[in-house]
């Protein structure tokens, strides 16, 4: 381990500490377990400035929503511990940004699922998270990564990495890139959708809702470096990308991809079981068009990164950017195939709980 680690931890006033391990899951920050020697566990985590250029700012739209987020019952908020200088960020010799929360005991998070249970807590624990920020001061916080989830954006990304990307990539990607040409034109339509904005997770993936090991039930919302002012329309389309899909997005047996629609009406439930009278009619109306953006959104942010030569994610082999890319246009396909059905679904769920 490296002996910069225990110069951070004791940055936050642990003196005394007894074991320290990385984690391997996440894909932007550098993640580690702490545990101190008198027992206490707390996560240690190194925000990447190349992603999140000012901390100081994502730190504050944490801070503000974690006060909203106390006052709710059967909400679990993390604890931020303050450095020795009662600062919520540790800098360290080399600049880099550190931070520490308190380790929730007997918590646990999956990476993937088929049990409808867990498919209605984690709708209902994201309705809670949208409902509990919903008398957050907006123009306190900040926008962080501007254009996030932006179709403009992400194109312009594509584009530019068709023209600096190798001669292999490219033939490597000579099947995706022109599906992904061709969906651009139809998710147009997202830019003029003129939905309210509220405080969104912005990355509602599966394994970022935190389960007590022995109730099963969902505490809260984690890695929360992507809070800021946006729209309900992509964290419930990112939750559905990465919960109702039979294999996870790296998985490269394609002919696995399924979306699931029964995990998914739990899900609708749970989340319309707290969201019911906050959603407006334009977010309601949104809602099918959501499920089958994000998977786009996350295409083309893979394909990006393949092209470019995997900057901004962790790969473990050579093509991994490229077959995740292929996993999401292969699930769109899917919904696709079941849009009927899903629209039902929500229709269902709006008249019993609007």
């Amino acid at each position: 381990m490296d002996i910069d680690i225990h110069r951070v931890v004791e940055g936050f006033g642990m003196n005394r500490v007894s074991e320290i391990k990385e984690f391997t899951s996440g894909l932007i920050n550098r993640s580690y377990y702490v545990r101190s020697g008198g027992g206490d566990e707390f996560v240690l985590q190194r925000i990447n400035k190349e992603i999140f250029e000012e901390p100081e700012k994502l730190m504050l739209n944490i801070l503000i929503i974690n006060d909203e987020l106390r006052k709710i019952e059967d909400y679990r908020v993390p604890e931020i511990l303050l450095t020795t200088e009662r600062q919520p960020l540790y800098t360290d010799a080399e600049g880099h940004d550190w931070r520490v929360m308190r380790h929730i005991p007997n918590s646990m998070t999956y990476d993937a699922t088929e049990d409808l249970t867990i498919g209605a807590e984690v709708g209902r624990i994201i309705g809670k998270f949208h409902c509990g920020t919903v008398n957050c001061d907006l123009n306190s916080m900040h926008v962080t990564l501007p254009n996030f989830h932006g179709l403009d954006f992400r194109v312009e990304w594509f584009l530019q990495s068709l023209q600096k990307a190798n001669h292999a990539r490219l033939t490597s990607a000579h099947e995706s890139i022109p599906e992904v040409e061709q969906l651009i034109e139809y998710f147009s339509s997202v830019d003029h959708l003129e939905l309210p904005t509220r405080v969104t997770h912005n990355d509602t993936k599966l394994n970022n809702v935190l389960f007590d090991r022995s109730s099963g039930k969902a505490l809260c919302l984690i890695d929360l470096d992507t809070i800021m002012p946006g729209h309900i329309f992509h964290d419930f389309g990112d939750a559905v990308r990465t919960l109702c899909n039979a294999v996870q997005e790296g998985d490269p047996n394609l002919e696995a991809v399924e979306f699931q629609h029964r995990l998914f009406v739990e899900f609708l439930q749970g989340y319309v079981s707290q969201t019911g009278g906050l959603l407006t009619d334009k977010e309601w109306d949104s809602l099918p068009l959501s499920i089958e953006y994000m998977p786009f959104i996350m295409a083309v942010r893979f394909l990006t990164d393949y092209l470019f030569g995997d900057r901004y994610y962790k790969v473990d082999f050579p093509d991994q950017n490229l077959i995740r890319c292929q996993n999401q246009l292969k699930f769109i396909s899917e919904l696709r195939r079941k849009r009927d059905e899903i629209k039902q679904s929500i229709e269902a769920a709006r008249k019993a709980f609007s």
